[in-house]
């Protein structure tokens, strides 16, 4: 089902012919984890804000170790209702994280690109991203169809209820409740090679983004954000990853960088009877 609502989105190339000149689009995936990555900060981390002072945080974390992602957030939410705190204020505080600096600016320039679908890949949680989102003005960027993530709705009561994107065991990499690396297998694949993406894009900044960027191909971009916990472990990983390594620190550097590898690009073909051969490559925006 889930490669069935994926593929229900992907679009047909599109070309402009003059004469025996035709330019060529190729297609990209551009797709990103949300936090610390579009996001210049955590979801979670910012609502970790409200617990009491005398609570004992280190308790609380050693629940991810031990249960799991989904349960540790659970049970942060619980306390906070525990405390008063009102989902109201929960996402209020959300709201005002902001995109990382220049990464709204590289958003819309592959938004405008032809052949281009864009996808966020998170742990995190719909309603909190699509609440980030519309505070930063890109909920047209990215509709609910392009965003892979754990389920969350506000109850009637005014709990914030989650339900895990899966429940996974094929992969020891990624928690149980979400595997990045299998929703990017379901993205790659395609029945059609007209279809299928020329060049894929990965920007990530934790270990849970790893495996995303071992599904990608060497014509690929794997986009790691300098100074974060995948960067700090590429010394034992990076060998693992086929495709373009890339290290950025915002979206304005990691704009430069895929523009000087070409993803910006188009490319010139002139047709012979009923053959292609590329001719040149022009830069589209």
């Amino acid at each position: 089902m889930m490669i069935m609502k994926i593929a229900g989105h992907v679009l047909r190339r599109r070309h402009r012919t003059w004469g025996s000149i035709r330019l060529v689009h190729q297609r990209l995936l551009a797709s990103f984890d949300f936090d610390h990555t579009i996001l210049n900060g955590d979801c979670y981390e910012t609502i970790e804000s409200f617990l009491d002072p005398r609570y004992n945080r280190d308790e609380l974390h050693s629940l991810k170790a031990q249960f799991g992602w989904m349960t540790y957030i659970e049970c942060l939410l619980g306390i906070l209702q525990e405390q008063g705190v009102r989902v109201e204020e929960i996402t209020e505080s959300v709201r005002k994280l902001r995109t990382m600096p220049g990464m709204e600016c590289l958003l819309r320039r592959l938004e405008k690109r032809p052949e281009t679908d864009l996808c966020i890949i998170s742990d995190a949680n719909s309603y909190f991203i699509r609440q980030c989102l519309e505070a930063n003005d890109l909920s047209d960027i990215f509709p609910p169809s392009r965003i892979f993530t754990n389920t969350a709705n506000v109850l009637e009561n005014g709990k914030l209820q989650l339900a895990p994107y899966e429940e996974q065991s094929h992969c020891d990499r990624c928690p149980a409740n979400l595997c990045k690396g299998g929703i990017m297998s379901a993205l790659m694949q395609c029945d059609q090679p007209q279809q299928s993406y020329d060049r894929i894009v990965y920007c990530g900044d934790g270990c849970n983004d790893l495996c995303p960027m071992l599904q990608l191909r060497p014509q690929d971009f794997a986009c790691i954000r300098h100074g974060e916990e995948l960067h700090d472990r590429l010394s034992v990983h990076g060998g693992e990853i086929q495709a373009h390594v890339l290290i950025w620190r915002d979206g304005d550097d990691l704009q430069q960088q895929l523009e000087k590898a070409g993803c910006f690009e188009s490319t010139f073909t002139s047709t012979s009877s009923s053959s292609l051969s590329t001719s040149s490559s022009s830069s589209l925006l």
